[in-house]
């Protein structure tokens, strides 16, 4: 009788424990799934990050700024604009092709231009507005120093569209309108160094970084015949002269890599 007793109380105690390590078990088998899975995504990310990056695409602001006295003459001021870029970077081997448009705005200018009519000085007034795009192919050595580092050195060849419209308001008669639209072909070396600033990960298969690019570009340009508005035995009038457009461009800007 003791025996059927105690066999009473112990049967449901050893129950009462199957069924809490049971479910400590399979609490514990939940718990380490997600964690489990966790550091499968982020092996995945650290390895998608290592992958090679192809295709680049830019915006930067830049500046170009005249080389020549003759060209400085004629533009008067250092341009201000932006730049558009894309290509192909052949990784790991580093070697880049791609194509950049720069849209340079020299601005618009009020000047006067004393003369001397019947002993008495008077002025007149030409507004000039000039305007200067580079659109050029280039190839780059750019090896990648480190995950974050990228330096470069380019060859690049094109052509660039320089327009000019310019009103010369002469004192007591009417005014007098020149517009030029001019071809340079031009050819240049540049150097710059990109910065990864922060790699974007989608999984499972999506990749690509936005980087910080700081660049500097010769370009030579051809001897071209430009107008300009002087003062020619105290009369006003457009003028034209023969201008080396050799153009130094800075800039400032990011690269999406995908």
């Amino acid at each position: 009788m003791k025996m059927k007793r105690s066999m009473k109380i112990v049967l449901p105690l050893l129950c009462m424990c199957f069924v809490t390590v049971c479910t400590v078990c399979a609490q514990d088998t939940k718990d380490k799934e997600p964690e489990s899975q966790i550091e499968k995504d982020i092996q995945t990310a650290k390895d998608l990050i290592k992958q090679p990056l192809a295709g680049y695409a830019g915006l930067s602001f830049t500046t170009g700024n005249p080389q020549h006295g003759s060209f400085q003459e004629f533009s008067e001021n250092n341009s201000f604009g932006f730049g558009l870029k894309g290509g192909y970077y052949f990784n790991p081997l580093p070697l880049t092709v791609g194509m950049n448009v720069d849209f340079l705005f020299f601005g618009g200018e009020t000047k006067r231009l004393p003369r001397t009519v019947m002993g008495l000085t008077v002025n007149d007034t030409i507004e000039t507005s000039t305007t200067m795009v580079p659109i050029l192919f280039h190839t780059r050595f750019q090896p990648q120093i480190t995950h974050f580092l990228f330096p470069y050195i380019e060859v690049s060849g094109g052509a660039s569209i320089y327009s000019s419209n310019s009103e010369l308001r002469p004192y007591g008669n009417s005014r007098i309108s020149n517009s030029e639209t001019d071809i340079i072909w031009m050819y240049g070396i540049g150097a710059g160094l990109q910065f990864r600033l922060v790699d974007f990960v989608e999984l499972p298969s999506s990749h690509s970084a936005l980087l910080l690019d700081i660049y500097a570009r010769y370009l030579f340009g051809e001897q071209q015949s430009l107008s300009k508005a002087k003062i020619i035995d105290d009369k006003s009038e457009f003028v034209s002269s023969s201008v080396k457009t050799d153009i130094l461009s800075i800039g400032i800007g990011v690269s999406w890599m995908f």
